[in-house]
């Protein structure tokens, strides 16, 4: 889920009680993976931590406990006939009670969704224990010092949710960390095309910077993981963008599809530069760009055409999903190759 501190900071302020469920560990073959969130209300939800019976019964215990109004609680669920799902992994789920009033922690993860922390919660001997954790924040000092130094750990590697345990203490930690902006995808076009590729990106985490000279190409509403720029200078716009982004190049003209590539190639601290068109459009780009004195390096980093194979369609929507699902493969390559701390998982 999207934005998820967000939508639960509005819904707290409307006064409705609800609980989180958070995925706190997931081992074998399970529906969601660890990090992934549901919102109860007594009237509603958003998100999922994994559909089916998991799911069913997930809802129901967060139902029993605005109910109960009974402290943080951790549940275990195994995937297998007892459950009437035939995953065959495990699933442990941690399930917290908040009320209007519990959200002060809340409203600055909302509003500054850009900031990467690890949000704290106790259970069991520690419940009732909040706590965010930023680097360079001095330690809440109720924090024991074992679950501050795991939280900046779990900060330095950009991991998943996750539940500490200190037995001495009889107490559980659920490690939540926070990055809701997701990765940062520059999108240069606002054609049929354009289009389609970000209705697909929406429930993805891509946080997407659309860019085009033509304001009135851009629809009048877009999905919140979307901000647009009409810029008349669509080049300069590469500059904005940080070490490790996505680009897809994909505007009206094809000379300004040249500039656009020719800049980030120059840059060459990106992550995917990927252009709509088709092999001969690569090879005249190329011819191009040689004569730029770009050297075969970068050129190689040139993705043309755009989208993983096997999908031979060329509609707008057959090309978003096929870009967008090759966006997903480099994100599971990337994560596979383990980057190191403090190196962007999307540099090379």
């Amino acid at each position: 889920m999207r934005n998820w501190a967000a939508k639960l900071n509005e819904r707290l302020a409307r006064g409705e009680a609800c609980v989180l469920v958070t995925v706190a560990l997931a081992k074998g073959s399970t529906p969601r993976e660890a990090g992934a969130r549901m919102i109860v209300s007594a009237t509603a939800r958003e998100g999922s931590v994994g559909g089916g019976r998991l799911e069913y019964l997930a809802l129901a215990r967060a139902r029993e406990l605005l109910q109960s109004g009974e402290g943080p609680a951790v549940v275990d669920f195994s995937l297998g006939p007892e459950l009437g799902q035939c995953c065959g992994g495990f699933t442990r789920l941690f399930f917290e009670r908040l009320l209007p009033r519990d959200g002060d922690w809340l409203a600055p993860l909302a509003n500054a969704p850009d900031e990467s922390a690890v949000i704290v919660t106790g259970a069991d001997g520690a419940a009732g224990l909040k706590a965010v954790v930023r680097l360079g924040d001095e330690a809440p000092g109720d924090l024991p010092p074992a679950v501050r130094a795991a939280a900046l750990a779990l900060l330095a590697e950009t991991g998943a949710s996750s539940l500490l345990e200190l037995p001495e203490a009889g107490a559980r930690y659920l490690l939540d960390p926070f990055s809701p902006s997701g990765r940062p995808l520059w999108l240069f076009g606002a054609g049929h095309v354009g289009r389609a590729l970000v209705h697909v990106l929406a429930e993805l985490p891509f946080n997407v910077h659309w860019v085009d000279e033509r304001r009135a190409e851009f629809p009048e509403t877009v999905p919140e993981n979307v901000t647009v720029h009409a810029s008349a200078r669509p080049v300069r716009a590469v500059d904005e963008a940080p070490p490790g982004s996505l680009f897809l190049v994909m505007t009206h003209a094809h000379q300004l599809d040249f500039e656009l590539c020719a800049r980030i190639l120059e840059r060459g601290d990106f992550a995917y530069l990927g252009l709509i068109g088709s092999k001969s459009k690569r090879q005249r780009f190329l011819r191009g760009l040689r004569e730029l004195g770009l050297a075969e390096s970068a050129l190689s980093r040139l993705v043309c055409p755009i989208g993983i194979g096997g999908i031979a369609g060329k509609s707008p929507g057959e090309i978003a999903v096929a870009t967008a699902a090759q966006l997903l493969q480099l994100e599971a390559a990337q994560d596979r190759a383990a980057v190191p701390a403090k190196e962007s998982r999307w540099a090379r």
